[in-house]
């Protein structure tokens, strides 16, 4: 009568990870395939940092390197819909007002840990991986220092 009890817990687990899993594999998120443009479209606030280099290039006249992407933000900021921010304490906030945040995937996700940590493991936002800016960091080192070698490889 044991072994039947546990047989039959044992596949009742299995058949609900089975479930689980396989509704998990084959839903499919509606953020997954956004681009820039379904992104405008949709009429979605937005908002940025002050002085990072998106903001840098995105405020800056004339063309840049993504013309076409650059382009439909800057029309998107200057109809209002688009929002510069001073501090990032402002984000948290911002976001759980429906805003949507534009900003360095490193700091997003720091972001995205910090408020995990803070709300005792319960995770409230995601970080969506569009690629449409890039740009390079570099340091500096002193002459003769023992880190430049490690970094410039």
């Amino acid at each position: 009568m044991t072994m039947a009890a546990w047989w039959l817990t044992c596949m009742l687990l299995t058949g609900f990870y089975t479930a689980n899993l396989t509704a998990f594999m084959t839903t499919v998120s509606p953020i997954m395939h956004h681009t820039i443009e379904k992104f405008i479209l949709s009429n979605k606030k937005w908002m940025f940092k002050k002085g990072t280099a998106f903001s840098d290039d995105l405020l800056k006249e004339g063309i840049t390197a993504d013309a076409k992407e650059f382009l439909l933000l800057k029309k998107s900021f200057a109809s209002g819909i688009g929002k510069m921010i001073e501090k990032e304490e402002e984000v948290i906030d911002l976001v759980r007002k429906g805003y949507d945040y534009i900003q360095e995937v490193n700091v997003l996700n720091y972001m995205l840990f910090k408020d995990f940590m803070d709300t005792n493991g319960y995770c409230q936002f995601s970080v969506l991986d569009l690629h449409f800016f890039e740009h390079t960091t570099a340091f500096a080192f002193p002459k003769g220092s023992p880190y430049a070698p490690s970094f410039s490889e």
